[in-house]
């Protein structure tokens, strides 16, 4: 089932071995809830929002990109201002248990990035959106890819293990660390390839077999995910904007951009600017 109205939009979809779902908000509005034995990211940023889980709420702050991983205990959040875009993927817990893992050894984690889950969670959200269609082929494999990463990171009883052909999390942070620094400006393929000490084309394949991304896929989706931010916070313009995350050619980004979040930049910007001042008042 999908609802979309503007800017808020919801999608639930099924896949073998797992169920996604997608959400946007303007935010402010009543209390939500993510629910038990899921890995979700916030693709915003938030500050000041109240976090509850187990009874126990605290005032948070949350970066770009924020991974939580629920096990017993949901999660309801409040007090949430800005504009909220999040997938949430509940893994079959047989699918778990056939990669090597235990639901119940799974260890929960508030608000840690994870560039891994970043990339898998980029590729979903497009499918959600139909800009990337994904079949059910496509979508088994990212379920088989988003279990044995929530083994890999979060299952503490499980030693850890290699995996051929992917990149090792450590790396992987420094080239994800090397990309975010300075969207406008990235490096080039070959210096990222030297912050991995790979050839560029080992990088490329490595990096892609880990995040579900290219390299440049993964500029992209933050070059675009900085933009929306731009465009939320600030009045830049969007060709101001454009250019602030490294497109010269606006119509280009225009088109990045409505095949990333389904609508114009202008169009959201007009929308959430609106809804963000009246909110205050």
């Amino acid at each position: 089932m999908t609802q979309t109205r503007g800017w808020a939009t919801s999608s639930e979809r099924r896949w073998a071995g797992m169920t996604t779902g997608y959400f946007r908000s303007v935010g402010g509005g009543r209390p939500t809830r993510t629910g038990t034995h899921q890995i979700g990211i916030s693709f915003g940023a938030h500050r000041g929002m109240v976090r509850e889980v187990a009874g126990r709420g605290e005032r948070v702050d949350a970066p770009v990109g924020a991974v939580y991983v629920t096990v017993a205990h949901p999660i309801t959040w409040s007090e949430v201002a800005e504009p909220v875009e999040a997938l949430e993927v509940y893994p079959d817990p047989d699918l778990v248990r056939q990669c090597g893992g235990d639901p119940e050894r799974v260890e929960a984690s508030l608000g840690r990035p994870d560039p891994v889950v970043f990339g898998l969670a980029s590729r979903l959200r497009a499918a959600h959106l139909g800009s990337a269609p994904l079949d059910e082929l496509g979508g088994a494999e990212l379920a088989q890819r988003v279990s044995a990463h929530l083994i890999a990171v979060h299952d503490r009883h499980r030693a850890p293990q290699r995996s051929p052909g992917r990149l090792d999390a450590r790396v992987l942070r420094r080239v994800v660390e090397a990309i975010r620094s300075d969207p406008a400006h990235p490096p080039s393929l070959a210096a990222l390839a030297r912050v991995a000490a790979l050839s560029p084309f080992h990088l490329t394949r490595r990096f892609t077999a880990t995040t579900g991304l290219t390299p440049h896929g993964y500029l992209t989706a933050v070059r675009l995910q900085t933009a929306l931010g731009l465009l939320t916070r600030s009045a830049a313009s969007v060709p101001d904007v454009a250019l602030a995350v490294g497109y010269t050619n606006v119509g280009h980004f225009r088109r990045l951009f409505r095949r990333q979040y389904g609508a114009h930049p202008g169009q959201l910007a007009a929308e959430l600017r609106t809804i963000g001042p009246s909110r205050a008042a």
